[in-house]
């Protein structure tokens, strides 16, 4: 008896053009952190080599607030309040040998 072969039913046609992350915390010494500049461990990147291919890269942190912020065009078009809000940022360099970015 023949297996068939199964393909999964995606919800999107295209391939997913980003990675997904986890803010570790932030570059700090032995008395202070420094908010500037947040650590980053990308799925997947296990070292500093695979790390270097993410620098120059940008990462974007999309969280949900409690009110919805005015965007543009507000009030031509309402669908597009949302209570989504993001930070944009770029990886600047690798830290550590584990494949962490900064």
């Amino acid at each position: 008896r023949e297996k068939t072969k199964q393909r999964v039913k995606r919800a999107r046609a295209s391939p997913r053009l980003y990675m997904k992350a986890v803010l570790q915390g932030y570059r700090r010494g032995l008395g202070k952190q420094r908010n500037s500049t947040a650590l980053v461990r990308i799925d997947d990147v296990n070292t500093s080599g695979d790390a270097e291919f993410y620098c120059g890269k940008r990462a974007c942190y999309v969280y949900h607030g409690y009110k919805m912020k005015r965007c543009v065009r507000w009030n031509q078009a309402p669908a597009r309040r949302s209570n989504t809000r993001a930070i944009w940022g770029r990886v600047t360099r690798v830290h550590g040998t584990s494949g962490m970015v900064r």
